[in-house]
């Protein structure tokens, strides 16, 4: 089987998950949006990481690929996601509420940080979307441009190094090692930063968030590929051992998976909507 079909068998519609003893086991879900009352609670010496994707953009309903290249803000449905979000983090507080520099992520991060007021606000580069060199500005269902993405995705399990192709030297393609490598920094410098902070949120984007928790959870950035990210979804990993002050962090620290693409949420306004 090619590395291609395999990826796209892998693909099918998935809910929020939550994992038990790290296997990816859905649960039924409960009716309330509150994450509090989904998780479990959170061990001595680990801290709890919830990973966001931002609310939807224009350019997110229209199918076109933004990439970290075009800064493209909130849209109303974006902005009225983002209020739900507020609703998930309801009881649990938020130490350290970090985002992308790209309004998308930074405007939903600014809606959370104005009900966790005692959390610090962070703002880094390296949590920036993923660069899709010449996908970047058209529609990702385009004709011919799906299969063409599918492609540069799957080479990834043999060459995590592949980048997505450019045409001309304005255009920039990242590759999956790249992203993971500056999320990683990104987020152990914030951990270093935060050493006191035991429950964190990051802000992000969809190919960033899934190549961090396959780099973060599998040690592969192909594996990751495959988690669905619905516009502010949660993902809760807890860092169970490692000390990011440590030059052996990135390879030595353990992370567990407790929810995946949480968005009972988001569900809850759409169907208010």
């Amino acid at each position: 089987m090619s590395a291609l079909v395999s990826f796209r068998s892998s693909l099918r519609g998935m809910g929020w998950q939550r994992i038990q003893r790290g296997l990816s086991t859905a649960v039924a879900v409960q009716p309330s949006v509150r994450l509090v009352d989904h998780l479990p609670p959170l061990g001595n010496g680990r801290i709890r990481l919830y990973l966001m994707r931002h609310g939807e953009t224009d350019w997110n309903a229209k199918g076109l690929m933004q990439g970290g290249g075009f800064d493209i803000p909130l849209n109303n449905k974006g902005e009225r996601q983002a209020q739900a979000l507020k609703e998930a983090f309801e009881g649990l507080e938020l130490e350290v509420i970090a985002s992308s520099h790209l309004r998308r992520a930074h405007g939903t991060a600014e809606v959370l940080l104005k009900h966790h007021q005692q959390a610090k606000s962070v703002v880094s580069l390296d949590f920036g979307e993923m660069r899709f060199g010449k996908f970047e500005g058209k529609e990702e269902h385009g004709p011919g441009q799906k299969e063409a993405i599918l492609e540069t995705i799957a080479r990834w399990e043999s060459n995590p190094d592949y980048r997505f192709p450019t045409e001309h030297a304005e255009q920039v393609g990242e590759s999956a090692s790249a992203v993971a490598f500056r999320a990683r920094r990104g987020l152990q410098a914030l951990l270093k930063e935060h050493q006191d902070a035991q429950h964190i949120a990051v802000v992000a984007h969809n190919r960033f968030n899934k190549t961090l928790m396959g780099s973060l959870l599998h040690r592969c950035v192909f594996k990751g590929q495959r988690i669905v990210q619905g516009n502010t979804c949660v993902n809760v990993l807890d860092l169970v051992n490692g000390d990011p002050t440590s030059p052996e962090f990135l390879s030595c620290a353990k992370w567990d998976p407790i929810m995946l693409n949480f968005t009972e949420h988001s569900d809850l306004y759409e169907q208010s909507a």
